[in-house]
């Protein structure tokens, strides 16, 4: 069983619309405070969002 952090933000890929998706989590990522998690749940390898979300945010993503 995993431990789970209440204020921790999830959000599942497969329900935002395929057009808009880098589009929101870029934003969503952005409003973070800096110590504010944030799970992203994929059903397909996030390669192209994840170099876009680093090559924006840099060590923020881990």
């Amino acid at each position: 069983m995993s431990e789970t952090n209440p204020s921790e933000r999830v959000i599942k890929v497969a329900d935002i619309d395929p057009q808009h998706r880098h589009a929101i989590l870029s934003r969503l990522f952005e409003h973070l405070a800096p110590d504010d998690p944030l799970q992203i749940v994929v059903d397909h390898d996030p390669k192209r969002l994840r170099m876009q979300l680093e090559a924006r945010n840099g060590s923020r993503c881990g």
